[in-house]
């Protein structure tokens, strides 16, 4: 298995369960080691990676499209191939926190004035062999709700690979995206890794997970297009 470090990544999420006129909507997050192609007309947000825990991407491009949007990016001569390539469609629609944890950012850092920045998490994770529906029951029944309780958790949604390119590669099967409010990343990473210590974020079911990989904390660019 090689490494997923220092390549080009495309993790494509459809929006939600219902299809608007024109085709199905995707949110595409592009993880490229610095460089950014030229994708204005496309919307996109650059989003540096504040904080990695695996992997070593510099930054994301956050971007919405439709499914041609979505084959001009992967065509679009100033994206070079950098390295393998991943596409994952949503499990189903975003998965929104409650109104007092979208609102409790300052809980984790107290005396936290002014607004909190918006971040995202990512990970993906391939289940054990033959765990596949465990996995998946789990995961969608009380992992993502349990993470979405972290103070300033906006909504959490998964994919699942429907594409890779090479097809060898041996890409994780499963993704998930959460996007949070914070005032300390730092304080949040801490918060989210206690309540896993703790188990108030209950572990999958023992030999249900086979790999866990790539998890990161990318945040807003300063310059961020619109």
């Amino acid at each position: 298995m090689r490494a997923l470090r220092g390549l080009t990544i495309l993790a494509a999420l459809m929006l939600g369960a219902a299809s608007p006129p024109g085709g199905d909507r995707y949110e595409v997050i592009l993880f490229q080691p610095g460089g950014a192609p030229a994708l204005a007309d496309m919307n996109p947000r650059v989003l540096p990676i504040a904080m990695i825990t695996r992997g070593d991407a510099k930054e994301a491009i956050y971007i919405e499209t439709d499914q041609a949007g979505l084959a001009r990016v992967q065509d679009d001569a100033a994206l070079p191939p950098r390295g393998p390539m991943m596409i994952y469609k949503a499990l189903g629609p975003r998965v929104p926190a409650t109104a007092a944890v979208k609102a409790g950012a300052a809980s984790l850092v107290p005396g936290a004035k002014g607004a909190a920045r918006t971040y995202y998490l990512f990970a993906h994770l391939e289940p054990a062999e033959g765990q596949e529906q465990t996995f998946n029951d789990y995961y969608d029944a009380t992992h993502l709700p349990e993470v979405i309780t972290v103070p300033g958790m906006q909504w959490g949604g998964r994919g699942r690979l429907v594409s890779q390119t090479p097809e060898e590669f041996g890409a994780p099967r499963y993704m998930a995206v959460y996007e949070f409010k914070s005032y300390d990343l730092k304080a949040t990473m801490a918060e989210v890794d206690r309540r896993l210590k703790e188990q108030i974020t209950k572990p999958f079911p023992k030999g249900s997970v086979g790999r866990n990989l790539l998890v990161y904390y990318a945040g807003p660019a300063a310059n961020s297009a619109k």
